[in-house]
């Protein structure tokens, strides 16, 4: 087992604590084959491959069996750290119950995980899947503890979503405005929540595939390499343990693919639970921008009928008045007697006055419209939060 180094290499597996030329007296000793360069370079979800390869030596007239295992680098989150991505190269020959096998990118952890189910193994240590369905042991502990954190923020979401329309309802109108950066944020963070847990669900079920297709390649095994006696010869059954591994190996393969399938029907119910939840908001902002419109046009409607009313007065009175003020006025003298002045030096005084008492009236206006605005913000808030229990 190959311990893993802090490196450039994202990925981690392709670092390894030796030269170019080691690495190939490495892969030439355990018998690691040419595909396991292919494998260093390919960036998917899970991968669990086997293919009967010959060997140039010693070994050239036996059978051997290629396994090539690499962690799913795909489907993990870009955020979440992975230092626990490895890559698997297992070479087995059946007939001599040997195995060469070469992990690269191993921690700590995954080193002792590895060492102990092996010594569980006992004897049945260089069964051809011993190994590869030990990678996948900790494959699905990865990518199940993954989906688990994810999981949990996920249905903190879709709670937070439901508290966050409750609480809109109790909320005002600036209230309201004063959150939206926030929501917007937690938006973005819901979409890529959603994103993370859809993907490691893509991951799940690409592993659990490949869970398949090693229970049905132990399956070949038992009747293939390790098959039974013809019954009724006299041939000792020199595979019995084998066959009784496999056994074992093919059930806790089961277990585990059972243990995804449910996994992923509990990925399914979240994402439809967000995705309901989701439309249910969308829902709940179209009603209350409809109700808010219905508001407005019901209000502009009655201020364009007063200011029509007004307008009216206006073009009736205004000519008359006007008119009527102004020869009723002192400060013109129309039929002067010799000498006399037509206008009065007190109009500067009569300017000032409706200069100063305009700006009063003008400025008493405004605060009037201001309370008037103030009062109508309160009863649109009034009558938009009146819808407040119906959020789906």
């Amino acid at each position: 087992m190959h311990h893993r180094l802090d490196a450039t290499d994202p990925l981690g597996t392709r670092s390894l604590p030796y030269g170019k030329s080691t690495f190939r007296k490495i892969t030439q000793k355990l018998y690691q084959h040419r595909s396991l360069a292919l494998l260093f370079k390919r960036a998917s979800t899970a991968l669990i491959t086997h293919n009967i390869v010959g060997w140039e030596g010693s070994l050239t007239s036996l059978p051997s069996i290629v396994y090539n295992c690499k962690s799913d680098i795909e489907s993990p989150p870009p955020t979440v750290n992975r230092p626990d991505d490895v890559a698997l190269s297992v070479t087995s020959f059946p007939t001599l119950g040997t195995a060469y096998a070469a992990m690269y990118g191993c921690t700590q952890p995954v080193i002792e995980s590895t060492i102990k189910c092996l010594e569980d193994f006992g004897g049945q240590a260089f069964h051809p899947l011993a190994m590869p369905v030990i990678f996948a042991e900790l494959e699905r502990a990865r990518l199940v503890g993954l989906l688990d954190r994810e999981k949990e923020a996920l249905a903190k979401r879709i709670l937070e979503l439901e508290n966050k329309l409750r609480g809109e309802d109790q909320s005002s109108i600036s209230e309201k405005a004063d959150s939206e950066p926030t929501s917007q944020t937690r938006d973005c963070e819901s979409t890529k929540l959603w994103m993370d847990v859809s993907s490691l669900q893509n991951g799940l079920h690409s592993l659990r595939t490949q869970l398949q297709n090693m229970m049905e390649h132990s399956g070949n095994l038992a009747t293939t390499y390790f098959k039974s006696p013809v019954e009724g010869s006299n041939k000792i059954d020199e595979h019995a343990e084998e066959r009784r591994a496999g056994s074992r190996i093919e059930m806790r393969l089961r277990e585990m693919v059972d243990e995804l399938g449910s996994k992923i029907r509990s990925c399914e119910a979240l994402l439809g639970g967000m995705s309901l939840a989701a439309q249910m908001e969308s829902n709940y902002y179209t009603r209350r921008d409809a109700k808010v419109s219905i508001i407005i046009a019901n209000a502009t409607k009655r201020d364009g009928s007063q200011m029509r009313s007004i307008s009216l007065l206006g073009m009736i009175f205004l000519p008359g008045t006007f008119l009527a003020s102004l020869f009723s006025m002192s400060f013109f003298n129309w039929t002067p007697p010799d000498g006399n002045q037509i206008i009065s030096p007190w109009i500067a005084l009569y300017g000032v006055l409706v200069i100063v008492i305009t700006l009063i009236t003008v400025w008493g206006m405004r605060k009037w419209m201001e309370a008037e605005e103030k009062k109508a913000r309160e009863q649109m808030a009034k009558e938009v939060n009146s819808d407040g229990d119906s959020i789906v």
